[in-house]
């Protein structure tokens, strides 16, 4: 089991070496403040060793969530847009099998995404957060990906850090 947290920590360490590489292009202060907060390995909190971290299933969490599967056919459609060679070894990278299927997926439930979609939600996951599924714990920042489907609205709704 350590031998596959180590690997795990290994995929997840890549997959944002990656996100940080497309951010690099962009020049913006923003993203690259929230990288410096996640790179600095000495600032970098450590996953607490107690039961308060919640589970982003758990019914109590801020938007109720349903378990979802990787959506990799979905985000394979993007592998063929003409898009900048950084965004797309981010893609490339979620898409090996070792880095999309050991992230935990769920669909945003809430009323404020499904009655705006017919039903229909987002299908997203943690990378980075204070939620138990997040493979790289962070106290303060949280990303994650977001996959919104063709004809669904995003809805204005705000997200919180503590």
């Amino acid at each position: 089991s350590s031998h596959l947290d180590h690997n795990n920590k290994d995929c997840m360490a890549l997959l944002l070496g990656k996100i940080f590489d497309a951010w690099s292009t962009k020049h913006n202060p923003y993203l690259q403040e929230v990288e410096c907060q996640c790179s600095a390995t000495s600032t970098v909190p450590s996953r607490p060793n107690n039961s308060s971290t919640m589970s982003v299933y758990d019914p109590s969490a801020t938007w109720p969530t349903a378990k979802a599967d990787f959506p990799r056919v979905e985000l394979s459609e993007f592998s063929a847009a003409d898009a900048a060679s950084a965004e797309m070894a981010v893609f490339h990278c979620l898409e090996s099998s070792s880095h999309g299927n050991t992230l935990h997926w769920f669909h945003n439930l809430s009323e404020q995404w499904c009655s705006r979609n017919a039903g229909r939600s987002d299908t997203s996951c943690v990378l980075v957060g204070n939620v138990l599924e997040a493979p790289i714990y962070h106290d303060k920042v949280s990303m994650g990906f977001m996959y919104v489907g063709p004809n669904n609205v995003y809805p204005l709704h705000g997200h919180s850090a503590k």
